[in-house]
């Protein structure tokens, strides 16, 4: 989620389509690189290590990349165009006219 986020907030910054849709694409075929990388290697770690082992291991880069998230700069929100109730409201209104679509089911 947090690169995810870091991705579509450079892409709109980017003036260039091609680097937004580079940026993306770069990001959803690392994940799926490493999701068969994964998938391939854990049956033959299983047989040589614990599965407490490998849910070891495999939880340290999460860990790593929730560690670099607490480092990453934002920007406050000076103005409040709305109060938080106002926000709540319209998100709720939005999100209930998108569950209503027939596309969507």
């Amino acid at each position: 989620v947090v690169v995810d986020s870091l991705v579509v907030e450079k892409a709109r910054d980017s003036q260039n389509q091609a680097v937004s849709g580079g940026l993306q694409s770069l990001c959803w075929g690392s994940n799926a690189i490493g999701g068969i990388i994964s998938a391939y290697f854990s049956g033959s770690l299983l047989e040589k290590m614990t599965a407490r082992n490998i849910f070891l291991i495999t939880s340290i880069l999460p860990m790593m990349i929730a560690g670099v998230a607490l480092l990453v700069k934002e920007k406050p929100i000076t103005v409040m165009t709305s109060s938080f109730t106002t926000q709540i409201s319209e998100q709720a209104v939005l999100l209930w006219n998108a569950v209503k679509r027939k596309s969507v089911w």
